[in-house]
């Protein structure tokens, strides 16, 4: 139980209590997504005439400010993160944010973040992703007639070029950017919003209107599922992974090309590191770690 709540009904929280379960300090990181879905709310509680238009303003311009400094937030004593955004608002608003708790849950809530955190991840993903992708290409036109050799069990098996190889690890990328952005897709019309603590809420909400405001495309229609399941942001992650394993690969064939014996490849001094006992070994670090 939250100990906003909790102090009403059952006395303080032992301070003890409170830092073992609360997870604060871990919701840093989606601190913003948390203040998009406020907005998201209290917008459609004012398109319904739920909120006051001076409360509404009064709340609006108190988030804004959070969005662009979320800071004060982490020195309240709360269990997360949404807590600590009720008290805050109640604290410096007063009497303006009672009105936040129409037709709200926490459980709803956390989803909605947690999913626009995750959109956002894939978003910079795929740019990323096309940058790597363009650099690829420009150094395949630049070495298009350089020979190597390909490998089988680790041993030279036919003739290739340089080009030939790159233009696999782009294809590689290609393929993965494809699978990222069809999930991404998919995730955007997958809004919790508005689902309640797991049945709903007698609040009429437009819960398509609520999935726009937040920038989703669609919404969960289950409420049960949206507020008690995680599968979407686990389908989230799933290319991702994939993508790691891939990278994996990749980073495992250039650390070979980089040893002594082969030399394709010259790892720039800044990604490398050596051995205070054996100075003389230049350990390409940055794709030991990605191979890892």
């Amino acid at each position: 139980m939250s100990p906003l709540y909790r102090e009403e009904l059952l006395g303080k929280a032992s301070k003890l209590v409170l830092e073992y379960t609360s997870s604060l300090s871990d919701d840093r990181a989606i601190a913003t997504e948390v203040i998009e879905a406020m907005i998201a709310h209290i917008t459609h509680l004012r398109e319904l005439n739920l909120i006051p238009v001076k409360d509404f303003e009064t709340v609006l311009k108190e988030l804004k400010k959070l969005k662009e400094d979320p800071s004060p937030l982490f020195s309240i004593d709360a269990e997360d993160v949404h807590e600590a955004l009720e008290i805050y608002l109640e604290g410096i608003t007063g009497r303006s944010a009672f009105f936040i708790p129409l037709g709200r849950s926490r459980n709803d809530h956390v989803h909605t973040a947690l999913l626009l955190k995750a959109l956002r991840t894939l978003s910079s993903i795929l740019s990323k992703i096309i940058e790597v992708r363009s650099e690829v290409l420009g150094k395949a036109k630049e070495l298009l007639k350089s020979p190597m050799p390909s490998f089988t069990h680790l041993q030279p098996a036919q003739v290739t070029t340089v080009a030939h190889y790159l233009v696999y690890v782009d294809e590689v990328l290609r393929t993965h950017y494809e699978f990222i952005k069809l999930v991404r897709g998919f995730a955007l019309g997958m809004c919790p919003l508005g689902a309640g603590a797991s049945s709903g809420t007698l609040v009429p909400l437009n819960r398509a209107r609520l999935a726009e405001l937040a920038g989703f495309r669609g919404f969960i229609e289950n409420s049960i599922y949206a507020s008690g399941s995680r599968d979407v942001l686990s389908l989230c992650m799933h290319p991702v992974v994939n993508l790691l394993v891939a990278l994996s690969r990749i980073a495992e064939d250039l650390i070979i090309f980089n040893t002594p014996s082969l030399s394709f490849v010259k790892v720039p001094s800044e990604h490398l590191a050596t051995s205070s006992m054996m100075p003389h070994k230049r350990n390409p670090i940055s794709l030991e770690v990605l191979r890892a």
